[in-house]
């Protein structure tokens, strides 16, 4: 039996997911792994055609395919989405028929789900068989109890490969259409009135729905507006592995440049209001459009008082996409967005679009409906209790992250033992040592890697 590992972790060997699957690899002698580092690798396949073809070879010779990746933002890796794209763009040279698929997921238990619906959706969507994947929670001390859960998980799937077990499909997606949208007559030419603006984020192309969607709400916006056109700014990515904040580290960890910075303290934060515009793309968005949601986390999990004004215009079937939903949905009711309207371009009329893009406008207008306070809901209430407890249980180590949840008032009925407010009170204390704490931060985040990697070597 052959096994394919798509790691979608840009830190390599010192991936913790990764780490844990070469914990199987010694386990399981009599099965072949083979280990596709597309985290570490994905600019050199877009680039290079022999290098992506070899990694497709390999694909097309394995018996199961294990997604491997961290949970960034709700959903994998960018390293994942882009390889998913390449993979789309050459759909006729790939048979994934039948193949059987599955993932492991590293995260705090941060809406892990959520990023492996979208594995099972790509995957049903390949014509693959799904097989239940498993979470590990990255803050978890590796126990016996979690080592034999891993091991038990892995028996069961390879049990069911061989005897060709017949997986239950969940998605079940009908072709995708494409409306165009002819928007005749435009919307008129207003005069700027209002001192408000507005930041419209997207990566649209040329004489697309989407373009003209935005043409036409700017067209009788009454307050200034600014298109940020993905495709424009600088796609140079670097990540950090120093975590040095949990907030950071959920969204990627990524080094931000001073314009990215500048950009999301300076406009971004301070929009009176912002407009997503996605063109739905493989079930979920571009590439270009991760890194982006992926870096503007941070800056919107901060800002959740301000209950900032937002809208969104999708073009594509969105009806027919279930994880888009669920990750709009839950991003929406996490970071306390003042959602005003969803527009999308599918099963609708030209008229019917265009006077969606017109009540929106005239909406923003109504200082009744601006920065009002979302209601609570399951999603508003988990993501504060699950990073709420992170941080206040590890406020000893990130001070910035400790600061900004009390202030958010993330914490409640967390650990405030006696034992673990002198432990507070003692690593304070040392952590006026910046090369002390440096070094202790550096060793917290290798212990739990060097232990899975200890286990892979015995």
């Amino acid at each position: 039996m052959r096994v394919i590992v798509i790691s979608g972790s840009p830190k390599g060997n010192e991936s913790l997911s990764l780490n844990f699957v070469k914990y199987l690899e010694k386990l399981n002698k009599d099965i072949i792994f083979e280990i596709l580092e597309i985290g570490k690798y994905s600019k050199v396949l877009e680039k290079n055609k022999d290098f992506f073809i070899s990694y497709i070879n390999a694909i097309d010779r394995s018996d199961l395919i294990i997604w491997c990746t961290p949970v960034h933002t709700l959903t994998v890796s960018h390293s994942i989405i882009s390889f998913i794209e390449l993979i789309n763009k050459n759909k006729k040279k790939i048979n994934f028929k039948n193949k059987y698929a599955t993932s492991i997921l590293t995260s705090i238990n941060f809406f892990d789900t959520t990023a492996e619906d979208y594995l099972r959706l790509i995957s049903e969507s390949l014509s693959m068989k799904y097989i239940k994947g498993y979470f590990i929670n990255s803050s978890e001390k590796l126990t016996q109890e979690l080592k034999d859960g891993f091991q038990q998980y892995f028996k069961n799937t390879v049990y069911k490969v061989k005897n060709k077990y017949n997986c239950e499909k969940r998605f079940h997606l009908h072709p995708s259409k494409k409306y165009p949208y002819n928007p005749t007559p435009y919307l008129e030419q207003r005069e700027i009135e209002l001192e408000l603006n507005a930041i419209i984020i997207t990566d649209h192309k040329e004489d697309s729905n989407i373009e003209k969607m935005i043409f036409n709400f700017q067209r009788y916006a009454n307050f200034n507006t600014k298109i940020i056109n993905l495709n424009k700014i600088d796609k140079s990515i670097n990540h950090s592995f120093k975590f040095d904040s949990i907030l950071k580290s959920i969204s990627g960890n990524y080094e931000y440049s001073s314009s990215d910075i500048n950009f999301f303290e300076n406009e971004y934060t301070k929009a009176d209001l912002v407009v997503w515009a996605i063109d739905i793309k493989n079930h979920l968005f571009s590439e270009n459009w991760k890194i982006f949601i992926d870096k503007c986390f941070y800056y919107d999990y901060k800002n959740l008082k301000k209950n900032q004004n937002f809208g969104i215009f999708i073009s594509g079937e969105y009806s027919n996409e279930p994880v888009l939903y669920k990750f709009l949905n839950q991003y929406i009711s996490i970071t306390k967005k003042n959602c005003m309207t969803i527009i999308t371009d599918s099963d609708k009329s030209n008229r019917e679009i265009t006077k969606s893009i017109k009540d929106f406008t005239e909406l923003i207008e109504n200082k009744d409906f601006i920065n009002l306070k979302p209601q609570k809901d399951f999603y508003s209430i988990s993501s504060k209790k699950i990073l709420g407890d992170f941080i206040f249980n590890n406020r000893h180590i990130f001070d910035e992250d400790n600061k900004l949840a009390k202030d958010l008032g993330l914490y409640h009925n967390s650990n405030n033992s006696i034992f673990f407010k002198i432990k507070v009170i003692i690593f304070k204390i040392l952590y006026t040592n910046k090369k002390l704490k440096k070094s202790i931060l550096e060793k917290n985040i290798e212990n739990k890697t060097n232990e899975v990697k200890k286990l892979s070597k015995k």
